[in-house]
């Protein structure tokens, strides 16, 4: 086993600090809210591999038809209890869902965020309670994407095929934009059905 000495490990963590740093104040500049340089909507956001998308750990259909795949062990859905009636969920963790068309919406409702399901459509959602973010990126579907805090910038957005949501509530911004949805529908092919 190689032994380290301090200055090593010095070394080591202020290159890791300085990495971090610069990545926070490149991801702070590029979601300021008063940067001119981008449009909301309209950037391209460079997509996930197809890889650093977890196998679902555990899937299930739901009375209306909807599939959910939990992506990790700790993701949890508590359901209304007159579901489906009221089609309405609260998801903490990671979830890929497959809706069917039907006569009314599907809500599902994280720490930071609240969706309206507008119909059939397939998605991802990263929500986890622990985290001041989330993420929805929809590869079909219509979804109205509203904060689930109170906020002076509460307008809700309108996602569509190919588009994304994120949610930083630490600095109270959500940002939609464009994305290649190639590497998730890549994933989501390879799912069993």
């Amino acid at each position: 086993m190689p032994v380290y000495k301090s200055s090593n490990k010095g070394y080591a963590i202020l290159i890791i600090t300085l990495l971090l740093a610069g990545g926070t104040i490149c991801f702070l500049r590029c979601t300021s809210p008063g940067d001119k340089k981008t449009t909301p909507g309209k950037v391209a956001v460079t997509p996930p591999a197809a890889d650093t998308i977890p196998a679902p750990r555990t899937d299930r259909w739901l009375p209306d038809s909807t599939h959910v795949y939990l992506l990790n062990d700790t993701t949890k859905i508590i359901f209304r209890s007159d579901y489906p009636v009221h089609r309405e969920m609260t998801l903490d963790g990671d979830a890929f869902f497959y809706v069917p068309a039907a006569s009314s919406p599907l809500t599902i409702h994280t720490k930071q965020l609240t969706l309206i399901v507008m119909g059939k459509a397939a998605f991802r959602v990263t929500g986890p309670s622990t985290e001041p973010w989330a993420e929805v990126d929809v590869i079909n579907g219509v979804i109205i994407v509203r904060k689930a805090y109170s906020s002076t910038f509460n307008k809700p957005d309108t996602l569509h095929d190919n588009q994304m949501q994120m949610i930083n509530r630490t600095i109270d911004l959500m940002e939609k934009e464009d994305f290649d949805a190639g590497a998730l529908k890549a994933w989501c092919d390879k799912l069993p059905r």
